[in-house]
């Protein structure tokens, strides 16, 4: 399903959304009325055919804005029963968490003012048996943002607070996962005076002690760290960054996804650049990664992609891939709108319902007017469970549109003819099973405009046939084979 759903409130946008149960909760932001005289915290529950349950707009009682954004306000369930969130007052640049009963009704608001900093709104929440971790950066009188983490009980009283590196760093806690009931990892975010920026892993115990931790070197192979994971029976860990591969100016950097992999003792073992650069201004961006069912892993967030007449529209991201960072497929999807760089989508949460089958939820914009977005897939990336395949709708549209590639005969059996429209440089073409895997790849300095492909050797079976250059993907489409039984 790809579902605009709508809820009274005006300017609606959802940042982060969980499964419960096979319910979907979604966290986002609205505004009370017509007049967008305040913006509150919406909070809305859906079945998994994307039925609305219960929805509840949170207004701050002094008047304030509530806010949330890609990185700061999450929710999650709570250890006693309902859900418990993390937003900010736009004026009072204060953090507040909200817990709500299983009907999204307001059990209480506690806020967390701060009277010596300069802002303290940045928080994110894990929770734990008998209350939260509540953690992200906090700004300091010198103009720095510090890592922290803040415990709290159930009725979030402050049990202890620490800041995590030192005053003088700008850094931030990006993500932290529970490994067992008495200890979690943490992933952070430090820039070192005019050294660079460099990632951190520690293990911290419910006492807020640093058991072990890694620090890697300036602008690191495994990138800034945005997430992390914990693998199962003492696996270790991967972490999500965004890898800098270059710096054309201060405001044009070349980046890409990096996930690396370390040992439960904070290890090394391996890195792995993964998919396309993107200027950072545009970069492939995952908001969040969570397991499935069958033990891999799946991403959600946004990206951008090659569309018609030379754009390049925002696209709600996923991918499935495996420990080892091997991508199982990929797709991008936008609303059920036209393909046009003015809309814009974002994923900005992903679970797993009791099928097997993915959720993602996040924002659909057209033109000026944002809508709360559900898009379900098959556990192999499909939404058409009849021709199931993991290729998205939109970039096969959008190469459509383009008519930059052709191929033939299909089905093929000897070999396949690639056209381009022209000669180009650096151009690859693969052969990739539905599960994304290539099985065959040809790499051309020069590309000329007709190409024959080999495919004797490939078993029968669909296929998917795609063209890669300098300046992304060039086609892709599905591809039959017979060779016989």
């Amino acid at each position: 399903m790809n579902l605009i759903l709508d809820t009274e409130y005006p300017r609606k946008r959802m940042y982060d959304m969980i499964v419960d149960n096979d319910t979907i909760v979604g966290l986002g932001m609205a505004y009370g009325d017509s007049t967008f005289s305040q913006q509150g915290i919406l909070l809305v529950k859906f079945d998994s055919s994307g039925q609305l349950l219960a929805s509840n707009l949170i207004l701050d009682e002094l008047g304030d804005h509530l806010a949330v954004s890609y990185f700061w306000g999450k929710t999650c369930k709570s250890s006693n029963k309902g859900y418990a969130f993390t937003a900010a007052t736009f004026y009072r640049n204060s953090a507040v968490l909200i817990k709500t009963d299983a009907d999204l009704e307001v059990e209480f608001i506690k806020e967390y003012e701060d009277t010596v900093n300069l802002s303290n709104y940045r928080y994110e929440i894990m929770p734990i048996e008998d209350g939260y971790l509540l953690y992200g950066a906090i700004q300091r009188p010198n103009f720095q943002d510090n890592a922290f983490v803040r415990r709290v009980d159930s009725l979030g009283e402050t049990i202890w607070f620490n800041y995590y590196g030192a005053y003088e760093d700008d850094g931030a806690m990006l993500d932290v996962q529970p490994i067992d009931g008495q200890t979690v990892v943490a992933a952070s975010v430090d820039q070192t005076g005019n050294n660079g920026s460099r990632s951190t892993l520690r293990i911290i115990d419910l006492d807020g002690n640093v058991l072990k931790s890694w620090a890697s070197g300036p602008d690191p192979e495994v990138g800034y760290f945005r997430k992390v994971m914990v693998l199962p029976d003492g696996g270790g860990f991967l972490t999500y960054g965004v890898y800098l591969i270059s710096v054309i100016d201060p405001s044009n950097k070349l980046v890409q996804p990096a996930i690396a992999r370390f040992s439960a003792d904070l290890d090394l073992l391996w890195v792995k650049h993964i998919g396309k650069t993107y200027y950072l201004s545009g970069a492939l961006e995952y908001f969040d990664i969570e397991q499935t069912s069958d033990g891999f892993f799946i991403a959600a967030g946004r990206s951008f992609i090659n569309g018609p007449n030379d754009t390049h529209p925002s696209t709600g991201s996923l991918m499935k891939f495996t420990e080892y960072a091997d991508s199982l497929w990929a797709r991008y999807d936008t609303g059920p709108y036209p393909l046009n760089y003015i809309n814009q989508h974002f994923f900005g949460g992903v679970g797993v319902l009791s099928s097997g089958n993915i959720i993602a939820g996040g924002t659909a914009t057209l033109g000026m007017d944002n809508n709360l977005w559900l898009v379900k897939v098959t556990n192999d990336g499909c939404m058409d469970t009849i021709m199931c395949e993991p290729i998205t709708g939109i970039v096969e549209r959008a190469q459509k549109e383009k008519e930059v590639m052709k191929f033939y005969p299909n089905p093929a059996s000897q070999s396949v003819t690639v056209e381009l429209p022209s000669a180009l440089e650096a151009v690859e073409i693969s052969i990739n099973d539905l599960q994304g895997r290539a099985v065959s790849r040809q790499i051309f300095d020069e590309m000329p405009i007709r190409v024959e492909l080999p495919t004797g050797h490939l078993p029968t079976g669909i296929y998917i046939l795609k063209a890669h250059g300098p300046n992304g993907t060039l086609g892709q489409g599905k591809l039959a084979i017979l060779n016989g039984p």
